[in-house]
């Protein structure tokens, strides 16, 4: 009791700032004037140089494959990532520098894991990624069709 009168103040109870409720703020990311940008709270930052557009995601048991357009206010760049690129914000950095200065990320890394859920929601023709191509070995192939039957 002794200690919850010493933390009253002018009518006001004392709350330290361990135990003071954080309020989240809210963030979004849209799109001006070629570039992304993120708002979280009153503030805005530009994100990105460029905006992506998908053209398709191909999921496969082991990873899934992003192709998208990277366009900049000048030219459009042609990327397949994969979702490990995505994984920090060096590997993302080095993969959109490949081909082009011109792509230029902004944020940091908590701002990438926000990016990587924007992308995800983007328009994608979804696939299913296959693992193997091409005929069967001739052993698999003629006990494949040993007991069917054959019209004639």
């Amino acid at each position: 009791m002794r200690v919850a009168c010493d933390n009253i103040v002018d009518g006001f109870t004392r709350v330290s700032k361990k135990s003071a409720p954080r309020q989240k703020k809210e963030v979004s990311i849209f799109e001006e004037g070629g570039c992304y940008w993120l708002q979280r709270g009153d503030n805005i930052k530009q994100l990105t140089t460029y905006i992506i557009v998908g053209i398709e995601m191909v999921v496969s048991d082991e990873e899934t494959q992003y192709t998208c357009d990277f366009i900049t206010p000048t030219k459009t760049y042609r990327l397949v990532l994969l979702a490990e690129d995505f994984s920090n914000l060096d590997r993302f950095k080095k993969m959109t520098t490949k081909k082009t200065l011109a792509l230029g990320y902004l944020g940091t890394s908590g701002d990438l894991e926000v990016f990587k859920t924007f992308i995800q929601e983007l328009d994608w023709k979804e696939k299913v990624g296959v693992k193997t191509l091409g005929m069967p070995k001739p052993s698999d192939f003629r006990s494949a069709f040993r007991h069917q039957p054959v019209a004639v």
